[in-house]
């Protein structure tokens, strides 16, 4: 650890869930069939670091449940190959920060991240669990091929947890129905104040989404053809 070191938080954002083509939260709209069952992934970029500490391609996830109104239910998991003392400090960053408590003078919490309280609601569970990323152009387990899929899972104790498949990104079409030449991105939506984001979310189709958590309300599912969008975030905290 290197002493007075200034934290550096940013990387990736993913979030998958069960609603069709685009989530309503993003807009601010009443979510799919008045329910919205998600999952939240922020991997850090190589530079990131916590207190001295690095958080290289690390990442914090958070599984969510809510009605027709967002804020109902959450239960956040940290990556389990980071130091205990890491894995606390992030989960009561984004855990306070969610549930409102932070420090007003807390820096990383200005920085955005008290948003969170909006979307997550009450937080009923947390814990560790082991992240499997598939990027791009890597090769899946037991393929000679590599894949145009970007995939994420997270398992605790070897049980599953979440499974999540992006398929190539959702396409703008033209009025004969065939696609252009870039993805469907979108700026200034109502979840880029909530989760202070950066830039603009790419819109994605999700081949895949599996979820089960016990905690939250509703059952597990596994479903195909459902909601994703990918981003950026920075909660780099500030230098005095």
């Amino acid at each position: 650890m290197t002493a007075y070191s200034p934290s550096v938080l940013k990387g990736s954002f993913l979030e998958f869930c069960d609603c069709f083509t685009i989530c309503p939260c993003w807009v601010n709209e009443t979510p799919d069939e008045d329910h919205c069952s998600a999952l939240y992934v922020w991997r850090f970029d190589e530079e990131s670091r916590l207190d001295g500490y690095s958080l290289a391609d690390k990442s914090i996830a958070a599984a969510s449940y809510h009605a027709r109104q967002r804020g109902t239910q959450s239960a956040f998991f940290v990556d389990d190959t980071l130091d205990i003392i890491v894995q606390q400090r992030l989960l009561d960053l984004f855990i306070n920060a969610s549930s409102g408590d932070a420090e007003p003078n807390d820096l990383f919490n200005r920085s955005g991240l008290d948003g969170l309280q909006r979307l997550m609601g009450s937080v009923v569970q947390t814990g560790t669990a082991h992240f499997d990323w598939q990027p791009p152009g890597s090769r899946p387990p037991g393929s000679s091929r590599s894949s145009d899929r970007h995939s994420v899972s997270l398992t605790i104790e070897g049980t599953l947890l979440a499974s999540a498949e992006y398929r190539d990104a959702y396409m703008n079409r033209n009025r004969a129905g065939e696609p252009r030449s870039k993805p469907l991105r979108l700026k200034d939506t109502a979840l880029h104040d909530e989760l202070a984001l950066v830039g603009k979310v790419v819109v994605q189709d999700v081949g895949r989404f599996e979820l089960a958590v016990a905690a939250l309300p509703g059952p597990g599912f596994v479903y195909s053809g459902r909601a994703g969008m990918s981003s950026r975030f920075d909660y780099t905290r500030p230098q005095h």
